[in-house]
């Protein structure tokens, strides 16, 4: 679908915030999802693993090409999501 509706010249961004106080942990995959897609993807300003952060906050920045942008956000918030659900549980369990 997003190769028949978006110009492949278009240019996107994207901000990953959180939706909710958790631990950051999976950074890499996103830079690794995004790479195996598209190598003109650059992730900015991303946070790194066992930062916490309160909801809406900022956990990665990304541009490129607005396409590989679709085709990859799902891919690497699923990855996010897990990981950072497991750290967040784990720091709990922790304290």
């Amino acid at each position: 679908t997003t190769d028949a509706c978006v110009p492949p010249n278009v240019a996107g961004r994207c901000v990953f915030r959180s939706r909710a106080e958790l631990v950051v942990t999976g950074g890499a995959i996103i830079g690794e999802v995004f790479r195996q897609i598209d190598p003109e993807v650059r992730v900015h300003d991303l946070v790194h693993d066992g930062t916490q952060r309160s909801p809406g906050g900022v956990l990665a920045r990304i541009s490129g090409p607005a396409a590989s942008l679709l085709k990859g956000e799902r891919v690497a918030l699923n990855f996010l999501q897990c990981l950072c659900g497991v750290a967040t549980v784990t720091r709990l369990f922790t304290r």
